[in-house]
């Protein structure tokens, strides 16, 4: 049992005197899912006595006649901006002020501080982008969740987080994808123009799985306080997943 890798979440993050920043980067396939997931958890938490989730979501674009097939988007939102017709949903039916940016996310704009960033992009370059900002010794966590056709991976992430003395071994560093898998190519993302051909090239419920998969690992971060496992990996073609150890 002494051989158990463990990372202790600091009591900031889960009993915090102000609601937690989140960052959500991107709000197609993955994203418009991550933001229910996000909605609800701001209930559940406050329900137990968290101070809950204050959240910013960035995406440039507007919603297509292809993406109500795979994203949380209907007929009428075509036309519109992805992020503000999320947030405008979310807020008026639970009563939050959730912000929204019609905008791509540069790490220029970025100020230093104590947030959690969750990545629902689909470039290469974008990812580590995000990374690169969260180089420091602030308290910073990165949710990245990618995905393929039928697979895909969430990797939680963090370059430092201080931990107490434990009975297992602690780990102060959460290895980004970057780390575990060294250099990453970039997969073409090519804008479907069909349904037939959305479907096609990425699974039907593919983005639904990954983000809910996302939002269970960010309740763990929030509930269970110390994680075993930092991420997991889906396949869809076989329906495993397996986690990735601390």
């Amino acid at each position: 049992m002494a051989n158990i890798r463990v990372h202790y979440i600091d009591r900031s993050w889960t009993a915090p005197y102000h609601p937690i920043d989140i960052i959500v980067i991107g709000a197609g396939g993955t994203g418009s899912y991550m933001m229910s997931h996000l909605a609800r958890m701001q209930i559940a938490l406050r329900e137990l006595g968290h101070q809950g989730l204050n959240v910013k979501i960035y995406d440039s674009k507007k919603v297509n006649n292809i993406n109500p097939v795979r994203q949380l988007f209907s007929q009428s939102d075509i036309g519109r901006y992805k992020a503000e017709v999320i947030i405008n949903r979310i807020n008026r039916f639970y009563g939050f002020d959730w912000e929204y940016w019609n905008e791509k996310w540069v790490s220029k704009k970025y100020k230093s501080g104590s947030r959690i960033i969750i990545s629902c992009v689909d470039t290469v370059g974008t990812r580590k982008d995000i990374f690169k900002i969260t180089n420091d010794r602030t308290l910073n966590y990165v949710l990245d969740i990618g995905n393929g056709k039928d697979y895909g991976q969430v990797i939680l992430s963090t370059r430092y987080s201080s931990q107490p003395k434990s009975k297992y071994i602690t780990v102060q560093v959460l290895k980004n994808m970057f780390q575990i898998h060294g250099k990453i190519k970039s997969t073409p993302n090519a804008e479907s123009c069909s349904v037939f051909d959305s479907i096609n090239s990425q699974g039907f419920m593919t983005n639904a799985i990954m983000a809910a998969n996302g939002a269970e690992m960010l309740w763990k971060f929030f509930n269970d306080k110390v994680l075993t496992y930092h991420g997991v990996y889906v396949n869809l073609k076989t329906m495993r997943t397996t986690p990735i150890p601390i």
